[in-house]
């Protein structure tokens, strides 16, 4: 009976210390891998009546930078948005800076991504703030799940009756994102 009770002592003291790691982001370099959603909160201008659909689209994006200490990365990083109901996308180029106020295995975070949309039916100025929180997997890679507002300025060209009256339009696509990623 005395075996059976220091054997359950000793798993119970190596799962309460492998519990008691700490996964907090680590300082070098940062990688980041998001996976999104982004609804539709408003789009005005030429844009909704070129596609005739809605601007609901998913998205992809990665950053690569340094991570200076436990709460503060910056870095660069690009991604590609594909609508979910038209043929359009967009590729926005950007620099991210992100602060991470706790250090622990769960922790909050605050993302801001801003750049410009280069390739694709709209471009223009890209902005995309976050908040959501880190979950520590590993002692380098980790779960991000946040929310924020992704905002693509639309730059389109299109002729109105003849060929050599080309107009300028500025919309702004914006929306409600909802994403999931990986650091490592």
């Amino acid at each position: 009976m005395k075996k059976v009770i220091v054997a359950l002592a000793l798993m119970l003291g190596v799962s309460l210390s492998t519990f008691a790691q700490d996964y907090s982001v680590k300082r070098g370099y940062k990688g980041f891998i998001d996976f999104g959603y982004s609804q539709n909160v408003g789009m005005d201008g030429v844009a909704n009546e070129i596609s005739g659909y809605d601007s609901n689209k998913i998205f992809w994006s990665t950053s690569h930078g340094y991570q200076f200490n436990p709460y503060l990365f910056v870095g660069a990083g690009f991604g590609v948005e594909c609508y979910t109901q038209s043929l359009y996308f967009v590729m926005p180029v950007f620099a991210n800076v992100k602060v991470t106020p706790l250090k622990g295995n769960i922790t909050p975070f605050v993302d801001l991504k801003g750049g410009y949309g280069i390739i694709g039916y709209f471009e223009g100025l890209y902005l995309s703030p976050t908040i959501g929180c880190r979950f520590g997997l590993t002692r380098r890679v980790g779960l991000n799940v946040g929310i924020g507002y992704t905002m693509q300025q639309s730059i389109s060209n299109h002729y109105q009756w003849d060929p050599y009256n080309k107009v300028d339009d500025e919309t702004l696509n914006h929306g409600l994102s909802f994403y999931f990623g990986f650091d490592f």
